[in-house]
């Protein structure tokens, strides 16, 4: 099977890290980058051609719907990633006890 390069975009610092490590302990999986927010992440899908993007929805300087909004009318991405949305947004509503 071939290894899928994956990059990372959350500003929480600890789900970053969790995600991160998960990524780097199977082998089919390329952890290629970490953002806090959604500039460092544009950056990264540029220079590392990812081809999956774990992508939280709201980030400090650019969300992420505004980064897929850029990747996709960037004429300087040559890869197009696919993206996974991870967000916490309603968490509170769905936890039951």
């Amino acid at each position: 099977m071939e290894h899928l390069s994956v990059a990372i975009a959350d500003d929480n610092q600890k789900l970053l890290d969790v995600l991160g490590e998960i990524i780097s302990t199977d082998k089919d999986l390329d952890l290629v980058g970490k953002a806090k927010n959604g500039e460092e992440m544009c950056q990264i899908i540029k220079d590392r051609q990812p081809d999956v993007v774990l992508l939280d929805l709201i980030m400090p300087k650019m969300d992420g719907l505004t980064v897929m909004e850029k990747v996709g009318q960037d004429h300087f991405v040559n890869k197009r990633p696919y993206f996974i949305v991870i967000t916490a947004v309603g968490l509170q509503y769905m936890c039951y006890n």
